[in-house]
This record gives C-alpha cells, sequence and structure tokens, in this order.
C-alpha cells in the first residue's frame, strides 16, 4: 500500500503510481505520461511478494525495505521507490471516470424510458459533482 515513483516514466506526480492494498489483493492506478488518461490495474500479495496484471502481461515483483530504501522490485529489473507519503488522485479525476463511465452507459444503453430518466439523473448528478469542485460542467 502506498504511492512509487516509477523510473522509466518521470512526468512527477502525474506519473505517481498508487497502489491500495487489502486482504492479498490490489489495485494499482497510475498513467504514462502527464497527460495520459490514469489506467488500473489489478494484483495479489503475498507477504513480500506482488503479481500485477499489466498489460505487456503478468509482471512479479518483490517489495523491500532494507537500510531506509524501500520499493518494489519488478522480474523486468525496474524498481520503483517508494514515497515518504501516499498519495491519491484528485477529486476531479475520480469524478470524471465515474462520468465518463456514466455516459457510455446512457449512451450504449437504456431502451425504456424509466431506464433513460435513471441515466439522467445519474448524469446530471455527476455533472453538478464535477462542476462544484472544477467550476464547469464535464464534457
Amino acid at each position: 500500500d502506498g504511492s512509487f515513483i516509477d523510473p522509466t516514466h518521470l512526468c512527477g506526480e502525474a506519473c505517481i503510481r498508487n497502489i491500495n492494498a487489502e486482504g492479498g489483493f490490489a489495485t494499482i492506478t497510475g498513467r504514462e505520461n502527464a497527460t495520459a488518461n490514469s489506467w488500473d490495474i489489478f494484483a495479489k500479495y503475498d507477504g513480500n511478494n506482488i503479481e500485477g496484471q499489466f498489460l505487456t502481461g503478468t509482471m512479479k515483483g518483490v517489495y523491500f525495505n532494507k537500510k531506509g530504501d524501500k520499493g518494489i522490485r519488478w522480474a523486468d529489473g525496474v524498481v520503483w521507490e517508494k514515497c515518504e507519503y501516499k498519495m491519491n488522485a484528485a477529486p476531479f479525476e475520480i469524478v470524471e471516470k465515474m462520468g465518463a463511465y456514466i455516459n457510455k452507459e446512457a449512451i450504449e444503453g437504456s431502451q425504456d424510458k424509466s431506464s433513460q430518466y435513471q441515466m439522467e439523473l445519474k448524469i446530471k448528478a455527476a455533472n453538478k459533482l464535477k462542476k462544484d469542485q472544477e467550476g464547469k460542467p464535464i464534457s
């Protein structure tokens, strides 16, 4: 659990890898560059061993904590350095993801009037939340 710096993607806080772990399972969130959309992958861990389902395939890593150095050493040799504190995604990014999902669901789905009305309510709620946080509606 924590935030990590991936030396292969050095674009500041925008490319931090966040790991939320509990009960043997984890979600890793990151992005490839400062303007890219964020991604989430599923991972599982047991003790210091972690295994993530990356786009390039399953990657195994080992968490280490030696003499003040902390991080994850992945099987390909890349080491993610653990940050002193955990950084979370900005709230508008989370709302933006939710809004995009709701809009996609609305476009692909609802055949009956009741479902369409429910979608409209969800979209309005997501737009209001985003507007309150950022000062403009979801596009």
